[in-house]
């Protein structure tokens, strides 16, 4: 298993990861939301790139079994049910529904990924379950982190390099690291101790805090919390 990792969709060339398996990451915070969604009970999340396309999908389902979610700037759009905080994914709310979920970055990274053999959705939350997923894994891994506006995310890439530091622990001569993920590796051992100081001093921590969102950063630093393997196939996200 060759690793390496993409520090935004940028730099991802659908092409060329056809038949590997693929990691999502967006830390702050679509994959935190959607481990938290189907952690508590949703049938499926479905992510999709424009709020458009999520009104008209909604269409097709019956409206007590959807539950339209997601944000542009980290604030709720106008007209769903929900924003992209996990706070609010509670099961009272999403219990056996589908949610339709759009982002700003996670769920736009996530249409990148139609070529892999595996798209699995990772973020603090499920460190530990994805880590046992692919330890027996011999495909090739490519990390893609969703970043902020095209550009890399600290939360993201420490998510990442915590990923391919649990994979290289005591791993076989069959599995290797490439210099994107030993760099990525590098930034997590930097920060893996305090998750949460490192999402206060990134740039969308930061931003998130000033919007009134300061709470969520401590859900999506919990640490193997919850301990699920979301998978993404044909469009939808299901554990």
């Amino acid at each position: 298993m060759k690793i390496e990792v993409v520090a935004s969709p940028a730099d991802f060339f659908a092409p060329r990861y056809s038949g590997a398996i693929v990691v999502v990451i967006d830390v702050l915070r679509a994959t935190s939301t959607i481990v938290t969604a189907l952690h508590h009970g949703c049938l499926e999340v479905i992510p999709v790139a424009e709020v458009e396309e999520a009104f008209a999908l909604a269409q097709k389902f019956p409206r007590a079994q959807v539950c339209l979610g997601g944000e542009r700037k980290a604030v709720m759009v106008k007209g769903f049910d929900l924003g992209n905080s996990p706070a609010e994914y509670t099961p009272e709310a999403v219990y056996g529904k589908t949610v339709i979920l759009t982002t700003t970055n996670g769920t736009r990274a996530m249409q990148y990924t139609r070529e892999a053999k595996e798209t699995i959705i990772l973020s603090f939350l499920n460190m530990r379950a994805v880590t046992a997923h692919l330890q027996h894994q011999e495909v090739d891994l490519y990390i893609l982190c969703a970043g902020r506006d095209g550009f890399p995310a600290l939360e993201d890439t420490v998510c990442a390099g915590l990923l391919v530091e649990r994979l290289m622990d005591g791993a076989s001569a069959h599995r290797e690291a490439d210099a994107s993920a030993r760099e990525a590796q590098a930034l997590a051992r930097q920060y893996k101790n305090d998750l949460l100081a490192m999402m206060r001093l990134s740039q969308h921590g930061a931003y998130l805090e000033r919007l009134g969102f300061a709470a969520d950063l401590d859900i999506c630093a919990r640490l193997n919390a919850i301990e699920i393997v979301p998978l993404l196939s044909n469009g939808s996200i299901q554990r």
